[in-house]
């Protein structure tokens, strides 16, 4: 997960934004059936979700972000505006611009991402840890206090598992890595602990992923 705030492409952004968390969504025709995706890129303005079907542009769907803490997801109206093919296999990359957001789900939008950008002006990357942590253990804390991600820092380089974490203290995300290069597993989990999805790297590749459903059962599967 890596959050994103710059200005090398201020021309074409109007918002900061982050990535990471989980977000399902429906189509309006089928609001019962809940899909679910990994959150590429948010703003105030949209998302921009890994999906494994392809969705027509105007589409309109409804949206459920989930934001590292216990309350309720933040829940939202957009239309898909583009799709393309996503360097991660079997998926697409699918942006949407919000077309509804009550005034509360606003103000929780607001609050997760005041939450990532406060005290780093310039956003926070891998690159900082190098760079802020030659040794050590290297920890990012959430403006409230509570604990966001941890890794072991050698020689410049993360060592080990990376974790990310909800608000709760319960597990998002975990990512071995070996000299800083991705090498290993890789696993994210919903709010109630279970597994979303599980993912293998050998020497920064991927190797293979599979994406599992809230109740446990396997969604899709991709050997790379």
């Amino acid at each position: 997960m890596t959050l994103n705030y710059s200005d090398q492409n201020s021309d074409k952004r109007k918002h900061p934004r982050i990535s990471g968390s989980i977000i399902e969504y429906s189509y309006l025709s089928t609001p019962s059936f809940q899909l679910t995706a990994f959150l590429k890129d948010l703003s105030m303005g949209g998302v921009c979700i890994y999906t494994h079907d392809e969705i027509p542009p105007v589409t309109n769907l409804s949206l459920l972000i989930h934001h590292f803490s216990d309350e309720a997801p933040i829940e939202a109206r957009g239309e898909v505006i583009w799709q393309r093919p996503s360097k991660v296999a079997g998926c697409f990359d699918t942006g949407i611009r919000f077309i509804k957001l009550e005034p509360a789900e606003e103000e929780k939008l607001i609050n997760f991402i005041e939450t990532f950008l406060e005290g780093h002006p310039e956003g926070v990357a891998v690159s900082q840890v190098e760079m802020s942590t030659p040794e050590g253990v290297y920890k990012q804390l959430y403006s409230s206090g509570e604990l966001l991600s941890e890794v072991n820092v050698i020689n410049g380089k993360m060592q080990g598992l990376k974790r990310y974490y909800y608000r709760s203290g319960q597990v998002l995300e975990e990512l071995n890595w070996v000299d800083g290069v991705r090498h290993g597993p890789r696993r994210c989990y919903y709010p109630n602990g279970q597994l979303y999805l599980e993912q293998e790297f050998r020497n920064g590749r991927s190797v293979f992923v599979r994406w599992y459903s809230r109740e446990g059962r396997l969604i899709k599967e991709v050997a790379e």
